[in-house]
């Protein structure tokens, strides 16, 4: 390639450059370096065009050829429109934007096409990248960033990092444990969205001597979930979310009369219903103490041949048609007819 060079100093000699050249323009137009006194229309330093079609204009550079390599000029889109920068035959070097700025230079000036360089300098005002900034429960949408919160299920135990912040973790096991850092090691503001989506009780375990809500350990029951925010030293949780859903289990039993004694899991069942027609008294035990001592108002009894429903007691209870005046002060429940909507009290003696 051609380079000419001062025959005293050995250093490239360039054109004269002219420093600043704004140009308007409605056809396509040729540039010209600015040599031999030419000052119309000439390669500047920097270049300011505005076209005033939407024609897509054509901004022909002059031969590569006449000038040094890295010979270069700073042009801009100062109009409405977009135009295209191409080299002497018309072949394209850059299409330019409004409101863009392109650096281009020459790299081999052996033809007179010659080959060019460009570099975006990008519109007139500086503008961030949006996926260079994006970190942790960031999301870069074209030139914005915006919140984000990635799910991940899991159903195994598991130890939470500090590159799980902003997350959501949704368990879909039975019985199991989560267990958090500790939290200086993932600092204030670090946190974490859980749900429990599982068949069972998710524990949460802490490590070392931190707590959860000034508690040793957490527990999340079946739909419920929480968000959980390290302060650098502790956690706290807010946002809990209970289920509307009441979790029960259910007794259904015959009974006839005479003694019935109630296993351990059908004592601990939360709601006990019990049906058929007594033919005789009946003595209910069981072997859980659930209930609390109160007076028992105005005992009724059910007569013979009624059916009941009751909830679960502890002792035992007799059909019988008086009571001895201490009886009002043992353990007592409520039961209901299951044919009618009047309460009676009965009381469970110990």
């Amino acid at each position: 390639m051609t380079s000419y060079v001062n025959p005293y100093t050995g250093q490239t000699i360039s054109p004269s450059q002219v420093g600043y050249e704004q140009l308007t323009i409605s056809t396509n137009t040729t540039l010209e370096w600015p040599i031999n006194g030419n000052t119309d229309s000439v390669v500047a330093n920097i270049i300011e065009v505005s076209a005033t079609v939407n024609t897509n204009l054509k901004l022909y550079m002059p031969p590569a050829t006449s000038v040094s390599t890295g010979q270069s000029a700073l042009i801009r889109n100062i109009g409405s429109y977009s135009f295209t920068v191409v080299d002497t035959s018309g072949n394209t070097i850059v299409s330019i934007a409004s409101g863009i700025a392109q650096y281009i230079y020459v790299t081999t000036n052996t033809t007179i096409n010659g080959t060019w360089g460009t570099v975006t300098f990008g519109a007139g005002t500086s503008a961030a990248n949006a996926a260079t900034l994006a970190g942790f429960g960031l999301k870069a949408i074209n030139t914005t960033l915006n919140t984000q919160i990635p799910v991940s299920a899991f159903s195994s135990a598991y130890t939470f990092n500090s590159a799980d912040r902003a997350s959501l973790y949704v368990w879909t096991g039975g019985a199991g444990t989560v267990t958090f850092p500790t939290a200086s090691d993932v600092g204030a503001s670090w946190y974490v969205v859980i749900k429990n989506d599982g068949t069972g009780i998710l524990n949460v375990a802490l490590t070392g001597a931190n707590t959860i809500d000034g508690n040793a350990s957490a527990q999340l029951q079946i739909a419920e979930s929480f968000v959980v925010v390290s302060d650098g030293t502790n956690y706290v949780s807010y946002a809990y979310g209970q289920s509307a859903q009441f979790f029960f289990t259910q007794l259904v039993k015959n009974v006839t009369g005479g003694t019935v004694t109630l296993t351990s899991a059908e004592a601990s069942s939360i709601i006990q219903e019990y049906t058929g027609t007594l033919v005789s008294n009946c003595t209910m035990s069981s072997p859980i103490l659930s209930e609390t001592p109160m007076d028992c108002p105005n005992p009724q009894l059910l007569s013979k041949g009624e059916n009941t429903s009751y909830l679960q007691g502890f002792g035992s209870w007799q059909k019988a048609r008086g009571f001895s005046p201490g009886l009002n002060k043992k353990f007592c429940t409520r039961i209901q007819k299951r044919d009618a909507p009047w309460p009676t009290w009965l009381p469970f003696l110990k």
